[in-house]
């Protein structure tokens, strides 16, 4: 008899979204008849709900989270599902504030969406403690959804969180922590954890200082040959460099120069650092065609900053 073949990560994720989009009542009964849409009422949670279109507003945003009824299971679920489907930097926020939700399936969701968002937030802000904090929670499912985030908007200081999973009795949890490093860092190391430690200790600064000589080469006009070899370097490794790579995006950004412009959206976008969408968009309103129209596109689309396929 064939075997089933294991579940992977990406049917799990689909699976939950399914599910969180069933309790936003978006996908519709097989055999059902068609339903009488009703307004919701203003001021009410559906209302709300309704407000948090694509890519999520500030204010919509706020005035979900700020609502009494999230704090029940179903409607934290109808919050994190509404966040996950809008996108751009004020959801990813809002889904970390439901990380610390009471209710481990909203807490799962949360996670799931800010990995499916895969937007960096500010180290110490709202929510960052309550992401690392998920990777010792007791459920499975929600560890399982913390490592994935963890893996796609993670830095350097998560890179021993991450090191600690691997040394973990249970095999799912080592499993997933490296998965999560291979993401985080894309090197290809083993199970062994010592080798993590000690490549990290031994090679963390290095690739920091690679990633300023990388940047400063960029900025310094180089030769074709050498700014693809610099971009290669930025692509792989520049969240480690972050404080670096977020200051001097937000500088290209805003220069006169469009090329050193395009140059600021390619790396915002390599980054997706959440907190330089404010630059991004800065800039995109002088950007709207020209030499740096396709990387600001790229840059919006990395950032959450228009509506899939805007």
């Amino acid at each position: 008899m064939a075997q089933r073949p294991a579940c992977r990560p990406h049917m799990r994720a689909a699976s939950l979204l399914i599910g969180v989009a069933a309790l936003l009542g978006t996908v519709p009964r097989l055999g059902a008849e068609p339903e009488v849409q009703v307004a919701a009422a203003p001021g009410s949670l559906d209302a709300l709900l309704a407000a948090v279109t694509s890519p999520a507003p500030e204010a919509s945003v706020r005035s979900l989270l700020e609502r009494p009824e999230i704090a029940v299971a179903e409607h934290g679920l109808r919050a994190a599902g509404a966040l996950w489907h809008a996108g751009g930097p004020h959801a990813a926020e809002g889904l970390r504030v439901l990380v610390a939700h009471a209710e481990a399936p909203v807490r799962e969701a949360a996670l799931r969406g800010l990995g499916v968002l895969g937007l960096r937030g500010e180290p110490g802000s709202r929510g960052e403690a309550a992401v690392r904090k998920a990777l010792e929670a007791r459920e499975p499912a929600v560890r399982r959804a913390a490592y994935e985030a963890v893996g796609r908007i993670g830095g350097p200081d998560d890179v021993p969180l991450l090191v600690r999973g691997l040394a973990s009795e249970e095999p799912d949890t080592r499993s997933h922590a490296l998965r999560a490093l291979r993401t985080l860092t894309g090197e290809r190391l083993t199970t062994d954890p010592t080798r993590w430690t000690y490549w990290w200790e031994h090679s963390h600064e290095a690739l920091e200082a690679q990633v300023a000589l990388a940047l400063g080469a960029l900025e310094a006009g180089s030769e074709e040959l050498e700014a693809t070899y610099a971009w290669s370097i930025i692509e792989r490794r520049a969240w480690i460099a972050r404080p670096l790579a977020e200051q001097t995006a937000a500088r290209w950004l805003g220069a006169w120069d469009p090329e050193q412009r395009r140059d600021g959206y390619r790396l915002a976008a390599i980054l997706r650092y959440a907190p330089l969408a404010k630059e991004v968009g800065a800039a995109a309103r002088q950007d709207a065609e020209g030499v740096a129209s396709e990387a600001r596109a790229a840059a919006q689309r990395a950032l959450g900053l228009v509506a899939p396929g805007g």
